[in-house]
């Protein structure tokens, strides 16, 4: 199990369509989960760095004593969500993703999507590596620079993964990917605007009502 486990994660950087394929006929849902506890104590790894906790919180030394006594309960949090929360946000995004694509008229299988989805998130372990490696070198300013490409290879990797498993052209995967991102985002704009037209509303009559006592 163990080789299996490194083979796949090898074979989504060398030949990740094969890759794909092999996840979701086989659909390792313990591999995965293994794989989910990785990505998410990774960035951990940051926050054992003093100097990158300074820059970033902003605190004075008695501050920073104080917080990192409390490092422990930090360390709790972090596994406590990378083995439950974790988990749980992949399930329901692989339910979002089922859901649409069974709307586009599609039939696939929750467990090979799960499976695929997790493992397209390997390119994540080495932009991770690399985030620790410029935050112990004082270089975390240019940490979004590595990090954008390896974002884009691991969308690239999803759409694959939800093209494998439904057997759909590429446009239609790129399609149901963007779709939740998509609605997320004009439903912000629809809150904000909303807010905005509460607040005018609200500031109308103050001002009429400042300007007639001036």
């Amino acid at each position: 199990m163990r080789i299996i486990f490194f083979r796949r994660i090898y074979g989504m950087i060398i030949r990740p369509k094969e890759t794909l394929k092999d996840i979701s006929e086989n659909k390792p849902i313990v591999q995965s989960l293994i794989l989910l506890v990785i990505l998410g104590l990774m960035p951990f790894m940051m926050f054992m760095n003093n100097d990158f906790l300074y820059n970033a919180a902003d605190l004075n030394p008695m501050e920073m004593d104080m917080f990192q006594r409390m490092m422990p309960a930090f360390f709790i949090f972090f596994i406590f969500g990378a083995m439950l929360l974790a988990p749980i946000f992949q399930f329901i995004s692989t339910g979002i993703y089922n859901l649409l694509s069974e709307f586009f008229g599609y039939e696939g299988n929750g467990k090979g999507l799960f499976t695929t989805l997790v493992f397209a998130s390997v390119p994540n372990i080495f932009a991770n590596i690399f985030n620790i490696i410029l935050v112990y070198s004082g270089a975390i300013s240019f940490s979004w620079l590595l990090t954008l490409p390896f974002t884009i290879w691991v969308i690239v990797l999803k759409i694959f993964a939800i093209k494998e498993n439904y057997s759909m052209s590429g446009g239609k995967a790129t399609l149901i990917y963007f779709i939740p991102g998509i609605v997320i985002f004009v439903l912000f704009i629809i809150a904000m605007i909303l807010m905005f037209t509460t607040i005018a509303s609200q500031m109308g009559p103050l001002m009429n009502e400042f300007g007639t006592t001036m």
